[in-house]
């Protein structure tokens, strides 16, 4: 009997902290969201690399396909190498197959997947050009990569 009414007075704590850490993850909300918003406005107007990398780790932990359209306006509009792959990426891990996940791909958004990280690797970018030596190792067919 006595253990029961242990269990429910640490039931009853228990329930109170956690609450209580829940409130106060809505009271700093609004200046995480603060945070988010000004990194997209650095993004979008500037082209600010540092403010894009931090915006890839906060989409990182949460939702990672989140980071297309930023990774589309860096690539894009700005022509940051890294961005393209980025794009790749985030498409392929959309499919969330591993590595099949490129030939689970409808041709379409396939060929926008690899247009993006041809460009990255025209652009330098060394894990692009790793990436498509590993693709050619799994006898992709070779009009996906031109």
């Amino acid at each position: 009997m006595t253990a029961f009414f242990a269990g429910v007075i640490l039931g009853v704590f228990s329930l109170f902290f956690y609450q209580q850490r829940q409130d106060d993850h809505y009271v700093h909300l609004p200046n995480f969201l603060d945070s988010v918003f000004s990194l997209q406005g650095d993004i979008l107007s500037k082209g600010n690399i540092n403010s894009y990398h931090k915006l890839e780790a906060v989409y990182r932990e949460g939702y990672p396909s989140d980071i297309l359209f930023w990774s589309m306006i860096m690539a894009n509009k700005y022509n940051y190498p890294q961005a393209y792959e980025d794009v790749y990426y985030s498409i392929k891990l959309g499919y969330s197959l591993g590595d099949s996940s490129i030939f689970e791909m409808d041709n379409k958004t396939r060929a926008f997947a690899l247009h993006y990280l041809q460009q990255a690797a025209a652009e330098n970018d060394t894990n692009a050009m790793y990436e498509i030596k590993e693709l050619k190792k799994m006898n992709i067919p070779a009009d996906w990569l031109r």
